[in-house]
Formats: C-alpha cells, structure tokens, sequence
C-alpha cells in the first residue's frame, strides 16, 4: 500500500496587517483557556488545533503577548509572520526573540523572488528555534554570585539582563530557549570562569544561587547534561524554589527532545542525490537548502526541459518535480522520464501548489511515486523522502 502525504499545515492567507483593538480584551477565564490549549497542541505538534486556539485566544485578548509570540512561531507565511512579530513588538518593543526573528524575516521576503503562482515560504526551524518559544518565567531570575557583574568575565550588566553585553552569555534561565540556542558566548572566557568556579566548589559546599551559576556556565558551553547536573543539586539544596524546579523541568524535557531528534536525523538517509525541478528560485533553494542540511546532494532545474537535461546528465536518486512549470510541466516530464527505460525505477514526488484528487490521479498515472502539496515543512518533505526513497529502493532490490 502506497503512503500519500498531505500537507502537515493548515494554509492560513497571508496576514497583511492586524489591528490591535483595545476592545478586544474579555473574557479572562476563556482567554486563557484558548491560550493554554493552543500552547499544549503547538508543543505536541498540533499545529491546526494551535492556530485555531491562538487565534481565538488572540481575538479575546488583543494585548496578549504571548498569544502573538505563539502565532508567530506556528507561522507559514512570512507576512504573516511578520503581522504577529509587530504586534508582539507593539505590545512589547523589548521582546528581544521578536526582534530577531522579524529581521530574520524582512530578509526572507527581501530575497524572495515573486513567483505567479503559490510559492512555499518557510523559514527554517534551526534559524528561529527548534520548537515553539518558551518564554520566560514572571518570577525574577536566580540572583547571580556577583550582582550585577557578569560571573563568567566580571563585566557590569544592568540588573535585569538576560545576556552579558561583553562575553554574551546567558545570564539567567528566565529563557531556555535563548540558552540552547545561543552560539554567540566567548567560550574560552567562560571555560575558564567555569574552571575556577568548579575548583572552589570541591573545596567548599555552594549554595543554591552559586550552584545554578555554575549550571548556567555549562549550558552557556552547551555541556547541557552537566549543566543539568548542577541544576539538579541547585535545588536539592533549595528544595522549596518551585520556579527552578520549573525550570529544569523544562530544560530537561527540551534535552530529551533535541536527543531524539539527534537520533532522528543520525538515522535518516544520507549523501542521496536528489533532483529539485522547480521555476521558483524561492521553493528551490527553501527545499535545497533542508536537503543539503540533512547531508544529501542537491542539484536544481529551472523547470521541465532543464530537469530533463539534468537526469540525462547523471542520474538522481529522487525527483521532486512541481507539476506548473513553463515549457514543459510536471505530468510531461514524469511522463517522459517513465518511459525511457534507463529511468523507469527512477522515484519522482510531484509537488502541488493545490490539493485536488484529479491531480493525484494525474500524477499516477504518468508514473509518480508520490504527491506533496505546498505549503508544507521540513518534517513533511523528509517524511517523502524517506517513504519514497525507502519503498522504490526495496521494489528494485526485489526484483
């Protein structure tokens, strides 16, 4: 039985402009109902139930902050992504992650070449976050050893930073994610903080605040399960501090996570050749650039006649062919691939900018393995990959 996957997304319009409305702010109890449920279903992956809840959430509490921040990260389109981030920024012009990520996306539809026909847009996982945000914690941040002073290289920091200005390390847990994610600390200065802090440390007990100092130092150097260890004795010696217990809570649930899927990804297919035939510079290079991450070779095709060129000159593993092109589309070239012996067990994945049965039924018959419909993420074309790949590799073997 063949395997048929569907976009993973719900398409939602791009957003152009949303209105905050100061009426917009009723009902609590529902509100945060909404937004609960929309956070638990964006953490487990649901991301149609989490755009339905957020966004009603959203339309309850116009000046909610977080239900903007959630929206953003479940996003598929840029302007729409966009739209949310400046509402975050207007509600809060110091959120630091929608900062970032606005600019990230400005430079996105910057490069974007406009296409007459539905493009993908999606920014790439590893370029925001890995999962949707964790934001901060309302209680204050574990109080440093030094103040103000940043205890990995002594530089004074206001009060309330979350980053060191001089050696940019993190500088509390009130964002695990910023900590995971951040590759912009001076190793070398903090290495060496850490040293002397664990050398006092075999010769005198630290207390609680001391002990998440050091942790902080180890996730900072992304040693996270040493960094989990110090946490962990953090809290045996202050075993009431039920907003560190929340927080290990949710580093520890972070680091599993990025375990499974480091064992994911080390047990997928690698170094394939794999043809990208495409007339959107945008959808190439998006689809490209997941490929090459994951350890394949990619060589792309301007469309049908240049796709056919390419097979012609070496032989991909998989094809992933948009089906409206111009000169030639994508029934025709699977059509002609199909019926050149040479090619005939070559597996080609037909990309659709729409989902409709008549295109299915097209698709087979001219010879395609499989259907994809746009928009869809990196989980859904590495499934693909995996499927189609995998299935047409043991039909040959059997043969």
């Amino acid at each position: 039985m063949r395997l048929e996957f569907e976009s993973n997304v719900t398409a939602m319009p791009p957003v152009a402009s949303c209105v905050l409305d100061e009426a917009a702010v009723s009902a609590p109890a529902d509100f945060e109902k909404m937004l609960n449920k929309g956070i638990a279903a964006a953490k487990n992956g649901e991301r149609e139930s989490a755009r339905e809840f957020l966004t009603e959430a959203a339309e309850l509490n116009s000046f909610s902050e977080e239900a903007w921040m959630w929206l953003a990260s479940i996003s598929d389109y840029p302007e729409e992504l966009v739209a949310f981030l400046t509402n975050a920024l207007t509600i809060n012009p110091a959120n630091a992650r929608a900062k970032k990520w606005l600019v990230e996306t400005e430079a996105l539809l910057g490069n974007a070449i406009v296409s007459h026909k539905p493009d993908v847009y999606e920014i790439e996982i590893e370029d925001i976050t890995e999962e949707p945000v964790a934001f901060a914690q309302t209680a204050p941040p574990p109080v440093l050893t030094n103040g103000a002073a940043c205890p990995f290289c002594s530089v004074t920091n206001e009060a309330s930073a979350f980053a060191c200005s001089s050696c940019h390390a993190a500088l509390t847990l009130s964002d695990i994610e910023a900590i995971l994610s951040n590759t912009n600390a001076d190793r070398a200065t903090i290495q060496l903080a850490v040293t002397n802090m664990e050398a006092e440390w075999n010769l005198r007990d630290f207390d609680a605040a001391e002990l998440t100092t050091l942790a902080i130092g180890h996730l900072n150097l992304r040693s996270f399960d040493e960094g989990l260890k110090y946490l962990n004795e953090a809290l045996r010696s202050d075993s009431n501090n039920v907003i560190l217990f929340a927080q290990i809570n949710t580093l520890a649930i972070r680091l599993d996570e990025m375990r499974r899927q480091n064992e994911v990804h080390d047990a997928m297919l690698k170094g394939k050749n794999i043809l990208v035939v495409d007339d959107s510079a945008t959808v190439r290079k998006l689809i490209s650039s997941k490929l090459e991450k994951s350890g394949h070779n990619v060589t792309c095709a301007v469309d049908g006649v240049d796709g056919l060129e390419k097979i012609a000159e070496s032989l991909p593993d998989i094809v992933f062919l948009d089906i409206s092109m111009p000169r030639m589309d994508g029934y025709e070239v699977c059509k002609q691939v199909k019926s050149n012996p040479a090619y005939k067990d070559l597996p080609i994945v037909m990309i659709s900018g729409k989902d409709g049965f008549f295109d299915k039924v097209r698709g087979r018959m001219a010879g395609a393995a499989g259907y994809i419909t746009k928009p869809f993420g990196p989980d859904t074309l590495m499934q693909a990959l995996e499927t189609y790949l995998v299935a047409e590799e043991k039909t040959v073997s059997e043969q």
